[in-house]
């Protein structure tokens, strides 16, 4: 009796352990599942919240990529980028991983090596993130995944083939309903046509972006409209009416506390305010920037750098503005980020030159020349490859068709000297029947003409 009192015992004790873990797991799932929809509203209250669940994950468990997953996705959107990066290895070196978190996570590498500038790096895994979905047949993933290489393309220049993949993305997203993407893609696009210079097309895009992201203040890519469309009046020399967008993008991102967000909002105001002549707002603005930027180690510092060589350069401190100009042209040599570059030399010639020290400004500009000419020739090399391409092509379209043509001529001759052969068979056939007949019928009136002469 004492026996099954005691296997009683046991079996409700294993009972009980076996519900404990079991709910332990569904738990766990669910705050997962807390996390990932909270992501973007509070990215640092997700932190916290994983930070406390990490001792709950164990190795090798199902739980464990998703995990590192959603600690890559939080510390990217506040701006770790590095911390990030050594999450999404986590991901990839998990042994319980499964492929819709593997493609997640190619994803977002693609997009860090973007922001680092890799861009070889960036279409390497955006591609392997494409691969899998195609192969899981994840339509939404998929269409992420041709944004994120179309923002490649628009950052190499590319901007035919990145309107190409921006447009699909948008049209699958209208067909979904989905007013989030819509608006997103919309002010991407806007970006694009501004750079081909058609920006009355590319204000009424970003316009319908706003509106359709209006439903969702509290969004980085809210902020992200507004941003982009400051920059349309930027460029239109309307300084007044950008600062008052970039400080609305500005207070959305430092609602949501994407840091390297706010460093993009904060040099766009300052510059802004630099050109108002509001020079002391101007200048914390771009230093706020320049530290976000390096504290980051985003390849954007150069971009800040060449913008505060034009505030010196505004306010008349020349020294600042060279010493700016030529750190930044120094970086952009070293990451070999072609655009800040040759904006850089060029801005250096011009800047001597209105200075009137021709030496340094004939040295520049002999340096602004030569490299530009050379991108221009590298440009025009890749033109003539594509040309020859499709040369080559249309030569060799012209002779398949030729060779189809005369094999087709050729059958037809065929099929003709076939049937005029047996055409003249024919005839000749019918003409010796037809002589034969008429002899035999001679043959018998000659025949009949004896018998009645006899």
């Amino acid at each position: 009796m004492n026996k099954l009192y005691a296997l009683i015992i046991i079996f409700f004790g294993l009972s009980v352990a076996g519900y404990t873990q079991n709910h332990e797991k569904d738990s766990l799932y669910g705050l997962l599942d807390k996390v990932e929809k909270q992501l973007y509203e509070s990215p640092e209250k997700s932190v916290a919240l994983l930070q406390k669940l990490r001792k709950h994950i164990r190795t090798g468990e199902a739980l464990e990529p998703k995990y590192y997953y959603l600690e890559a996705y939080a510390n990217f959107n506040l701006g770790n980028i590095q911390t990030a990066q050594k999450y999404c290895d986590s991901v990839l070196s998990a042994t319980a991983n499964n492929s819709k978190i593997t493609a997640e996570t190619y994803s977002l590498l693609s997009i860090i090596y973007r922001k680092k500038g890799k861009l070889n790096k960036a279409v390497d895994y955006i591609n392997r993130a494409i691969d899998m979905y195609q192969k899981t047949n994840n339509t939404d993933g998929l269409n992420n995944a041709y944004l994120n290489l179309g923002k490649i393309y628009n950052m190499s220049g590319e901007n035919q083939k990145a309107l190409s993949l921006f447009l699909k993305a948008l049209s699958y997203y209208k067909s979904q309903n989905n007013d989030f993407k819509q608006g997103q893609v919309l002010s991407i696009i806007a970006n694009v046509y501004t750079e081909i210079d058609e920006k009355e097309k590319g204000k009424q895009y970003a316009l319908e972006g706003i509106e359709l992201l209006k439903k969702y203040p509290h969004s980085i890519t809210y902020g992200d409209a507004l941003n982009n469309f400051g920059i349309f009046l930027y460029d239109e020399k309307d300084y007044s009416k950008a600062a008052q967008y970039f400080e609305q993008a500005l207070k959305v991102y430092q609602a949501v506390n994407i840091r390297d967000a706010v460093a993009v909002a904060e040099q766009n105001l300052g510059i802004s305010h630099i050109h108002l002549k509001h020079f002391k707002k101007g200048f914390r603005s771009l230093h706020h920037s320049l530290k976000i930027f390096q504290e980051l180690h985003i390849n954007d510092e150069i971009s800040v750098l060449t913008d505060l060589g034009t505030a010196h350069q505004i306010a008349r401190n020349i020294d600042s503005a060279k010493y700016y100009f030529r750190l930044a042209y120094k970086l952009a040599d070293r990451e070999n980020y072609t655009y800040y570059k040759k904006e850089n030399l060029r801005l250096l010639y011009q800047l001597f030159e209105k200075n009137k020290d021709y030496t340094q400004a004939f040295h520049y500009y002999k340096l602004y020349t030569n490299y530009r000419d050379s991108l221009n020739n590298d440009a025009l090399k890749h033109t003539i490859a594509e040309l020859e391409i499709k040369y080559k092509t249309s030569e060799k379209e012209k002779e398949i068709f030729y060779l189809k043509s005369r094999e087709q001529i050729n059958k037809a001759n065929n099929r003709l000297l076939i049937i005029g052969i047996i055409s003249v068979i024919i005839i000749s056939f019918i003409t010796v029947s037809i002589i034969q007949t008429r002899r035999k019928k001679e043959k018998e009136i000659q025949q009949q003409q004896l018998i009645i002469q006899q």
